[in-house]
């Protein structure tokens, strides 16, 4: 703060002890002493109100910023509800057409013509539910011939008819032979 050196100290001392008087020197000392130390005094506390209206300054700044990533936090896990809550209902819609096409099927008998108008049937009606529902997904496209893919394994089992029980050739033998048995 102040650099005296030890000359410039002597000097002001010799000054103060002629002008002030051998006398009254103690008293003027205590008092610069008091004043310097209210100034110093003051001095610190001035300084300790702008650390603390800078760390305020600064806390409001962190405050906003967390509660702006918390806001964020909790628009992505509203998010992330509601993407799960549709994967779910896409899900039990799928298991519910799937369990009325092997119901539907399963009731329609062995024909495979039943059986494939009983599953575009069962797969209609659900459709058609869903979009009644007030489903926000659209409807597939409809497909063309032109467009229509190449038919893979599974449908070409699916479209293959169910074999019919063989009978052993003995016993069919012996029927066409009791068939001509008689009159």
């Amino acid at each position: 703060m102040l650099n005296f050196g030890f000359g410039e100290i002597v000097l002001i001392l010799v000054l103060a002890i002629v002008v002030v008087g051998p006398e009254r020197l103690p008293e003027m000392l205590r008092f610069v002493g008091k004043q310097y130390g209210k100034v110093m005094r003051a001095s610190n506390e001035l300084r300790r109100a702008f650390m603390l209206e800078a760390d305020r300054a600064e806390a409001g700044q962190r405050a906003g910023e967390l509660r702006k990533r918390r806001e964020q936090a909790r628009k992505r896990a509203q998010e992330a509800r509601a993407r799960a809550l549709a994967d779910a209902e896409l899900r039990a819609d799928d298991a519910r057409i799937a369990a009325e096409a092997t119901t539907a099927t399963a009731s329609a008998g062995t024909s495979p013509g039943a059986q494939s108008e009983a599953v575009a049937a069962a797969l209609a009606g659900s459709s058609s539910a869903i979009l009644a529902g007030g489903d926000k997904q659209d409807p597939p496209p409809s497909v063309t011939s032109a467009e229509a893919p190449t038919p893979g394994i599974a449908q070409a089992e699916a479209a293959t008819p169910a074999p019919t029980p063989a009978v052993p050739s003995a016993i069919a033998v012996d029927a066409d032979a009791s068939a001509g048995d008689t009159p």
